[in-house]
């Protein structure tokens, strides 16, 4: 998160950390136990009359 902070106002860090942050960003997810994708698309398919390819 340092590195991300670091580089406010600097696109090209950004980018770069979001990159470099890209081949370990589920593992990440589910370290943290975060649910809000899983959450949500069950939420969705409650309503959502035709089912994507992608739920």
């Amino acid at each position: 998160m340092k590195s991300l902070l670091k580089g406010i106002g600097n696109k090209k860090d950004i980018e770069k950390y979001y990159d470099n942050w890209s081949s370990s960003y589920d593992e990440t997810l589910y370290k943290w136990n975060y649910k809000a994708p899983l959450q949500s698309i069950k939420i969705l398919k409650k309503y959502i009359k035709t089912k994507p390819k992608f739920i």
